[in-house]
């Protein structure tokens, strides 16, 4: 039996028919954290648009969103305006289970990071 373009247009449109009706594979429920990694200059240049302020405002706005069945860590640290030190507390965060980095205002270790 050869396969034809429309046989095999045809069995894939009953193929994703039937998808619903099979039995669904589902994960088990993740945990109920999640943590936000704040990865600024706490110390040099940009200290003053960022840093520690940028902590703060971040834990002020995880307050103000409230309880909504999950809680929310805020980690922080300082990249000192190297790219190497910032792509490496960032690989360092996401191996630990780190779900977003946020506040890299610095475009050598935003790259890095990214």
């Amino acid at each position: 039996m050869t396969t034809s373009r429309r046989s095999l247009l045809a069995a894939s449109v009953v193929g994703t028919a039937l998808l619903p009706s099979l039995p669904r594979l589902t994960r088990a429920q993740a945990a109920n954290t999640i943590r936000i990694g704040v990865l600024n200059d706490q110390s040099g240049t940009y200290r003053d648009i960022s840093g520690p302020y940028g902590v703060e405002c971040t834990r002020q706005a995880v307050q103000e969103f409230g309880n909504k069945g999950f809680t929310v860590e805020v980690i922080f640290a300082d990249h000192q305006n190297k790219p190497d030190v910032g792509a490496n507390i960032a690989r360092q965060w996401y191996d630990q289970g780190v779900d977003m980095i946020i506040d890299v205002p610095t475009r050598s270790v935003g790259l890095a990071v990214n």
